[in-house]
């Protein structure tokens, strides 16, 4: 049949061929019609990518796995790199190429849409092609994010193999698809225990087992490396092999794992007698295949045991699928295990050895992925290496590292890198070395390059259906005995759905079985053809051609012949687009409308010849497709120039040249033409034609280009231009903007000429620098020139450069002397220097401000330290008059900079210094008379300079600071008298550095300074504003004390403040205390500060008296808010600021008066902001007033709520007219928030008396804690004469402390350790090793020579005399005991109050009560304490007599 699927070329092919049998139409799915197509419709019909989608041809690519792709790996400098190598054929970036990061989100990928040529999205897309999907079509529609990279994979569906798959269903009762393995052939699991065989042609070969099997689902598959074996592995644990050549079955084995177990995965290794086998108990297990005296056995032994963390998937290493010869691994089997928690790999055979384990992190949701990909690994520029790159993953992060097999005796991994996703991974597979599939949780599928970490695209599996393996991780079959971590992440188990084979990824759905590979480059060009989407089959053609296209595929042989192949293609694309496109131009409609559409199409054109190189295709092809249209032509023309001006296009034809000019020249923008002949291959020009035009419209650039590059020549340019320049200049005449166009690129020519540098860019060589720099030369300063006029006059090029702009022709010849490689030498300098005097100085027709340029250049060229120009003294003081002249159209600054340098060179050194400083100072040289009186230490005539330099002024107070510490008495002192006088001009700089100077830098005395500028008030307040902010200042950056002002000088700055800031009295008064109260009050009050006035009397304590000046002044703000006054914002502004000043006065004073005055300040201030309600103008509006003066009542009640009682403030209301006039809902919000404040303070009050209820609580059971825990001793002796306890008298007793230590009576009072109580009747012992301890060092008393101890003084003998003990110098404890302290104080601090308060109050406590632990009983059978006789005595220990 023709829709039959059938292998390419490049497939693998089988040994046997199919036999058809007759075709079911219903099982095939094959739909009948009505009328039989006809030959011209099926010739006419598109042909569309969804044919691809349903029925591939290259369904199964049976190629080897891992192969090893020649462009791509990593790349090793010493040590690998996370970067991928490739072998680009060619470099740049691709033209309107974005960049679609994996990490983009869907504006990203809308913002692609919308950027794609409008061309294409208003002509092309637009035209119905009448192209109908049917529905089946619609039902495997790919899912496809918009990417600039085109369509990289093709999603195809096996249809024959899932029609026949879903017929065995219902045929055989084979049940639902569970697992799937892949090889030479195709080979689905059914639940109900059989498994089907598709060969390449997808037919169905085999179906083995029975339904209905014993053993249970199929739950897991393994297709040997030739596809001659296959292993079947079942939810209830059996496994069995199949001989895929007969569909025998040669073993099964039901041993191979623990009974009760599950299996859910199975793999072949190299060795088709070796493969592995994992089970829902998360064990390992190794199946050897052995055949003695043709008895099949299988050997089985266990590699990982599930108790020590259940292996969840595992992966071996094929070598053979690597297509590398006596790889160094090909003698060992690598096993890749990965748990829920770590990767590790092992080596099995020849004997096993755990190479590396990597933990892994992820949701308890997700299951680790393993694969395997045989990579070109660079190590350096030649040498290259090939290893098995192992990918791992959990969750949301992939890592990839190399197997390093450099030294086979000693493996090594190596990390390359690792990628973080936005999802989470259920799947993941390698397409190739540079190409990674993986799965999301939202099954959809996401292409990365793994070099960038970008997603080339995503699809959609929504219509799969994948199959999971849930059931079988959970182990349902065999009764659920799985860990709670296999049954949580069991959810995403679909290892078995999803298979890699080749350069492929089949995966398994509930009805069909589909496909992702790789579409080859030319695929994924023709696939956006076949879209109508020619520009970016173009933009992804040229990404191929250049080298930065991603995914490639089917590109093979040299450079050459890649980009060959490319080119040809993307210029039959690029016609056949161009030819599509012009059939749909619009043959009506604006000319904006046209040119939009050549825009859109004309510089794709010109880009895609230039990036292939083939300029031939671009004039002798493209060009003649436009050329005939007038709007096409243009477009066409002026879309050459951008290319030109980047140096992407050097060549054109004469032809393109011509209509290039002649299109610029009748828009009247030749300025193009010339600004592109320096950047076009001059042998590509008419050389002729180009230099005609040049000169017909004045194209100077391209004149000086041709010339110079074309025939050698710099001189014709430079006379052609002179002389068109000469007949322009005429007296009273201006020159056109053309001409002095010309003049300035004659000045800049020249100066290249000059300076050895091309007029294009770069450098000229030496020898030919140093003729075109002497030619130059000869020919300015030609006495006669060519042709003698009548009103001849010598040097006639050199006229006419300087009338044209003396100052700037001048500048250049500076450049020329300054320039190392100047052809300029000394004597040329000299000679042109001679004549420049000839020509302007002593000959007529240049003005005064044409020769002081002359002059200035003259100084500043003889100022030069290398300087050879010699020039008569009556010349140079014409030079010095110049320079010093009062002209102020003759650029002073200039003329002093050059004044400057002519001192400093020391060509002025024997001048007269006198006559220079008059004549500076006349011409207000400031600089010029600074470094004259510097040289004679005249400082103080420095300081008018400063102060009469208005660029300068501001320098004044450093110099002074330098000055200061440089010079002699006797010169500060005339620097203070030059201070003093000067002092407002410097105070007007700067009064904070004026001050800082005054009172750091010269130490003045303020007094004096004061006295000075007391005639000048507001001079006096900027300066003593200065000085307390340099206080201020100078404080906030040394330590050091600085003497305060006196508080008469505060005073007068206050009182200066009144005058000129009044706003900042107040709060300079409150961050300020260097004044006297009584005094700055009377200044205040004489002033009318009453803000102030009232901040003092507040601090002066006269509470009363500064509330009824604040209380006035709110008075009188809400007279005029009954008044007239109510809608002046800034009055506004006002009542609110001086009523919140009110309030806050009342909360600071509430505490410091009594209660009844602080009810009449509030409720004062209260009936005050209510009386314009009462009082309120009729012909006022009252709705604004009433508004303006609630708020502010509101305020004063909310503000008063925690200073005065509640129901004295709802008395006060409710008597209130301004309230029991209106309605209750106009009090209603007041009285609710000061209900909820009375409600809020209860709750607090409760809150804290718990508090203080569970405190005391707990500090009495501590207490008695403490006093009914029992004491024992540590040894049972006595620490005085070590016996035993138990050796006291009956009148003798035992005393032990809380610290563990004992003695007995008579022991511890020989020693005076004891102290009586008032009247005899209590004794107060004391510890007598803690109290030696902590006193130092004293002497115990040991036992009497015969062993008994020490002899207690009796009552007769006199009382021994009480050692004075010396105070003992405090300890500096350690960190580490300042850390034990620390923690035994926190051990010892009650409950926190915020964990009181959150009991609400319950006395309950849940803490264990200290008497109801159990104890130890203290001592033994023969303790003293168990005689009836013990009498204890618990005496405080010293700290708690201390306490």
């Amino acid at each position: 049949m023709a829709d039959e699927a059938t292998l390419s070329a490049a497939q693998f092919s089988f040994d046997q061929e199919l036999t058809l049998d007759d075709i079911d139409d219903q099982e095939y799915n094959i739909p009948t019609l009505d009328e039989l197509p006809t030959l011209e419709s099926i010739l006419s019909e598109v042909e569309s990518d969804d044919d691809l989608l349903i029925d591939d041809h290259h369904i199964l690519d049976t190629g080897v796995r891992g192969a090893v792709s020649s462009g791509g790996g990593w790349t090793m400098k010493g040590t690998p790199t996370s970067s991928l190598c490739d072998e680009p054929i060619g470099h740049g970036t691709p033209p309107n190429s974005e960049r679609y990061s994996m990490h983009g989100n869907l504006l990203q990928q809308q913002a692609y849409s919308s950027s794609q040529g409008s061309l294409e999205s208003i002509n092309i897309s637009n035209v119905d092609m009448g192209v109908q999907r049917s529905h089946d079509m619609k039902r495997y529609e790919r899912q496809i994010g918009p990417s600039p990279h085109g369509s990289v994979v093709r999603h195809a569906v096996l249809k024959r193999a899932s029609t026949q798959l879903a017929s065995a269903v219902d045929r055989i009762d084979a049940g639902m698809a569970t697992a799937m393995s892949v090889g030479r052939v195709i080979v689905v699991g059914m639940s109900h225990g059989t498994a089907l065989v598709f060969n390449s042609n997808q037919t169905l070969k085999y179906c083995l087992g029975n339904p209905g099997s014993e053993y249970g689902a199929v739950s897991a598959l393994a297709v040997g490396t030739d596809s001659t074996r296959l292993l079947v592995g079942f939810a209830k644990g059996q496994i069995t092999m199949w001989d895929l050549t007969s569909g025998k079955l040669i073993r099964t084995i039901t041993d191979a794992q623990p009974p009760g177990y599950g299996v859910i995965q199975l793999a072949f290794t190299d060795d088709s007698a070796l493969a592995y086998c994992s089970n829902s108990g998360g064990s390992v297990f190794e199946l050897s295949f052995k055949r003695l005296i043709g008895v099949r056995t299988c050997d089985s032994r266990c590699l990982f045991s599930g108790s020590r963390g259940e292996v969840c998937a595992f992966e071996p290493l094929l070598v053979s699928r690597g297509n590398v010869k006596d790889h160094p691994l090909s003698r060992m089997t690598i096993l890749a295990l990965a748990t829920l928690t770590k990767v590790i790999i092992v080596i099995t055979k020849p004997k096993v050895k755990v190479l590396f384990a990597y933990p892994l992190n992820g949701t308890p949701e997700s299951l680790p992925l393993l694969c395997w990909q045989f990579v070109v690994i660079q190590t350096s520029t030649e040498n290259r290496i090939v290893d098995p790159v192992l990918a791992f993953a959990r969750d949301q992060k992939i890592n990839f590292f190399q197997l390093d097999t450099q030294n086979v005796d000693s493996i090594k991994f190596v990390q390359l890198q690792s990628i973080d996703f936005p999802y989470s991974l259920i799947g993941m597979s390698w397409l190739n070395s540079r190409t990674l599939l993986t799965v999301d949780t939202h099954e959809k599928v996401h292409v990365v390059d793994i070099r960038t970490d970008d997603e080339l695209e995503f699809i959609g599996l929504d219509q799969v259906e994948l199959v999971y393996g849930t059931s079988h991780f959970k182990s349902v079959a065999t009764g659920g005995n799985v860990s709670k971590a296999f049954e949580t992440a069991a959810g995403q188990a679909c290892y078995g759905s999803m298979v890699t084979q080749g350069n492929q990824l089949l995966l398994l759905g509930k009805k069909a079985i589909h496909t992702l590979s790789l579409r080859t480059w030319e695929e994924r060009i023709r696939y956006l053809i076949k879209q109508e989407k020619h520009r970016d089959a173009i933009n992804l053609a040229l990404s191929f051609y250049e080298g930065n296209a991603k995914a490639v595929v089917g590109l093979t042989g040299s450079v050459s012949k890649r980009r060959q192949d490319i080119s040809d293609l993307v210029i039959e694309v690029l016609f056949s687009f161009v030819e599509r496109t012009r059939t749909h131009c619009p043959d009506h409609g604006s000319l904006h409308t046209l040119l939009s559409f050549y825009e859109g199409l004309v510089p794709l054109c010109i880009d895609t010849c230039l990036t292939l190189a083939r300029s031939d295709i671009l004039f002798d092809r493209v060009y003649p497709l436009f050329c005939t249209d007038p709007v096409a032509n243009s477009v066409f023309l002026e879309s050459l120039t951008p290319y030109i001006l980047s140096d992407r296009l050097r060549f054109v034809t004469p032809l393109i040249m011509r209509d290039l000019i002649e299109n610029y020249e009748s828009k009247g923008l030749l300025e193009y033409v010339e600004e592109c002949i320096p950047h076009l291959d001059i042998l590509s020009l008419d050389i002729h034609q180009v230099v005609t035009l040049c000169w017909k419209y004045g194209l100077y650039d391209g004149i000086i280009y041709l010339f110079n590059q074309g025939m050698g020549d710099f001189l014709t340019p430079l006379e052609e231009m002179v002389r068109h320049l000469e007949s322009a200049m005429k007296p009273g005449k201006p020159l056109s903007r053309i001409e002095m166009k010309l003049g300035n690129k004659l000045l800049v020519y020249i100066s290249c000429g000059l300076t050895g540098l091309r007029y294009s860019g770069g450098d000229l060589p030496y020898e030919q620098a140093t003729k075109v720099g002497k030619d130059f030369l000869e020919y300015i300063l030609c006495y006669n020139g060519k042709e003698r006029k009548r009103d001849w006059q010598a040097y006639p090029h050199l006229r006419t450069l300087l009338h044209f702009n003396t100052r700037e022709f001048l500048n250049v010849l500076a450049i020329a002397f300054d320039e190392s490689l100047s052809s300029v030498g000394f004597q040329s300098k000299q000679v042109l220097v001679n004549t420049l005097l000839v020509v302007m100085v002593e000959s007529v027709g240049f003005t005064p401000h044409e020769i002081g340029s002359l002059f200035t250049f003259l100084a500043r060229q003889v100022a030069k330290e290398s300087n050879t120009i010699r020039i008569d003294q009556t010349v140079f003081d014409q030079v010095l008059e110049y320079l010093t002249s009062n002209s102020e159209n003759s650029m002073p600054e200039e003329r002093e900079q050059a004044l400057l340098e002519l001192m400093n060179s020391g060509a002025l050194v024997n001048y007269n210094e006198d006559l220079l400083l008059t004549m500076a100072e006349g011409a207000k040289f400031h600089r010029v008379c600074e470094l004259i009186y510097g040289r004679q230490r005249k400082f103080d005539k420095i300081i008018c300079c400063y102060c009469k330099d208005e660029l300068r002024k501001r320098d004044i107070f450093t110099f002074i600071a330098n000055v200061a510490k440089l010079c002699s008495e006797e010169e500060r002192q005339a620097v203070v008298k030059q201070i003093m006088s000067s002092l407002e001009d410097i105070i007007a700089i700067d009064c904070q550095k004026s001050a800082e100077m005054a009172l750091f830098d010269l130490n003045l005395n303020l007094n004096d300074v004061t006295i000075r500028l007391k005639p000048r008030p507001e001079t006096l307040f900027h300066f003593l504003t200065g000085v307390l902010e340099a206080r201020e200042s100078r404080l906030s950056f040394t330590n050091k004390d600085i003497e305060a002002p006196h508080p008469q000088l505060i005073e007068m700055y206050i009182d200066l403040m009144c005058g000129y800031d009044p706003e900042s009295v107040t709060k300079f008064l409150q961050t300020n205390d260097l004044y006297r109260l009584e005094e700055t009050t009377l200044i205040c009050r004489k002033r009318g500060i009453k803000d102030a006035v009232a901040f003092l009397l507040e601090k002066a304590g006269n509470v009363r008296g500064a509330f009824e000046i604040i209380h006035n002044l709110v008075k009188e703000n809400m007279k005029r808010l009954s008044q007239d006054e109510q809608t002046d914002r800034s009055q506004r502004d006002k009542r609110s600021r001086n009523l919140e000043t009110a309030v806050e006065f009342c909360q600071r004073n509430s505490k410091k008066v009594e209660d009844q005055e602080m009810e009449t300040m509030w409720f004062s201030l209260l009936d005050t902001v209510v009386a314009p309600q009462r009082s309120t103008r009729s012909d006022l509006d009252p709705s604004d007033i009433v508004s303006e003066s609630k708020e502010y009542m509101k305020h004063v009640l909310s503000s008063m709520m925690g200073f005065v009682r509640l129901p004295t403030i709802l008395q006060k209301i409710m008597q209130d007219t301004a309230y029991t006039t209106g309605q209750f809902g106009e009090v209603k919000d007041l009285i609710s928030s000061m209900l909820s404040t009375c409600k809020y303070e209860e709750t607090l009050l409760t809150i804290m008396n718990n508090l203080m209820t569970n405190d005391t609580f707990w500090s009495f059971s501590n207490l008695h804690s403490a006093l009914r825990r029992g004491v024992t001793s540590e040894d049972g002796r006595c620490c005085i004469c070590s016996k035993h306890n138990s050796a006291s008298t009956q009148t003798d007793g035992v005393v032990i402390f809380t610290c563990g230590h004992s003695y007995h009576e008579r022991c511890l009072g020989s020693v005076g350790y004891f102290t009586v109580g008032e009247g005899g009747a209590d004794t107060i012992w004391s510890c007598y090793l803690c109290t030696c301890g902590m006193q130092g060092g004293m002497d115990q008393p040991g036992p009497t020579p015969d062993g008994e101890p020490p002899t207690p003084s009796t009552s007769t003998d006199p009382p021994l005399p009480r050692v004075k003990k010396q105070p003992k110098e405090l300890v500096q404890l350690s960190e580490m005991q300042i850390q034990a302290l620390t923690i035994l104080r926190d051990t010892q601090r009650p409950p926190s109050a915020a964990a009181a308060a959150s009991v609400g109050g319950s006395n309950a406590r849940t803490t264990p009560r200290p008497w109801d632990e159990s104890t130890q009983k203290p001592g033994g059978k023969n303790s003293i304490l168990s005689h009836e006789t013990f009498n204890l005595r618990l005496a405080p220990s010293r700290n708690e007599l201390a306490s």
